[in-house]
């Protein structure tokens, strides 16, 4: 059963985060542990006699949650790295970029129900994250990653915001740098490759978690009212007028930040490639799915970017 989790940011991978933030969304962590029953030569044919505590981390999940604007960069620290902040109106837009060794954040839960226990791991970080939005659904996230081996701790409590979830209807979309009506669903998704990589030091958790290769997965369904896009895919095209491939932007129009801003989660895709793109025609209209990647963008330095408005400082 997933559950809320307070999240905060680490000073020091493996160092428990000085403050913590509740948020709301679809949690759940499950512990790996390699205990092993050894062989061992004893008189007779019985070959297992005894067993040991093996190696042990933790794999954590957020499914399908809405996207908060003042506890969303807590996930995107460690999927992307520190972000730059600009203060506008009073409030901040902060903007994530990838960054080679991202924030690493300590997690506390506790398991709802029947038997209550409260528990905490450190050294989080996000193997994958991803951003899924239909015009006639809603727009959400999920993440997940590893951790160093959970610990039992005290009860914890939370404490909630006043932010609600975004709307995925308040959306603005550039592709290739003009507007464009066009987008029906999809999602993007970044990999991050990490694992545990353990050395001998005394501890049945890892010693870190090993930097591996991004990868930006973009899936898009179009209404095809024209065959702009089709042809874009034909002749290997990337799409990069003026480092705005793809840009997203969301904006919940009906709450008030600052003095007369609205919270804003915007993804832009500087330079974007298509590898495949398949018309349907089974619908009511026909529909162009597209699969592709971003693509590594010099004057972005980053292959996609996610900005933040929020009353939330997260450089704070």
């Amino acid at each position: 059963m997933a559950t809320a989790v307070k999240v905060g940011k680490e000073g020091t991978h493996g160092t428990v985060a000085s403050t913590f933030t509740s948020v709301p969304c679809n949690f759940s962590s499950v512990l790996r542990q390699a205990n092993k029953v050894l062989e061992e030569d004893r008189q007779g044919q019985d070959r297992h006699f005894q067993m040991v505590k093996g190696q042990a981390y933790n794999e954590w999940e957020v499914s399908d949650s809405g996207i908060y604007h003042d506890t969303i960069g807590f996930w995107l620290y460690s999927a992307f790295g520190a972000p730059t902040k600009t203060v506008v109106d009073t409030i901040f837009d902060n903007s994530f970029k990838f960054t080679d060794d991202p924030t690493s954040i300590s997690l506390q839960w506790q398991q709802p129900r029947r038997y209550t226990q409260a528990y905490q791991a450190l050294y989080g970080v996000v193997d994958q994250f991803g951003v899924s939005f239909s015009a006639e659904g809603e727009l959400t996230y999920s993440a997940s990653g590893l951790a160093m081996a959970e610990t039992e701790i005290t009860t914890i409590t939370h404490s909630w915001s006043t932010a609600r979830p975004m709307p995925v209807w308040g959306a603005t979309v550039l592709w290739n740098n003009g507007a464009f009506t066009k987008l029906v669903s999809g999602s993007i998704s970044v990999s991050r490759n990490r694992k545990p990589f353990w050395v001998l030091n005394n501890s049945q958790s890892p010693g870190s978690m090993n930097i591996g290769a991004r990868t930006v997965e973009v899936e898009l369904v179009l209404d095809f009212v024209a065959k702009t896009e089709y042809d874009s895919f034909k002749t290997a095209s990337i799409l990069s007028t003026s480092n705005k491939g793809l840009q997203i932007k969301w904006v919940d129009a009906g709450v008030t930040i600052g003095t007369t801003s609205s919270p804003e989660f915007e993804l832009t895709a500087g330079s974007m490639a298509y590898e495949t793109a398949e018309i349907d025609t089974g619908g009511d209209l026909p529909l162009l799915k597209i699969n592709g990647k971003a693509v590594y963008n010099a004057t972005n330095a980053t292959s996609l970017e996610c900005r933040v408005r929020s009353s939330k400082d997260y450089t704070a």
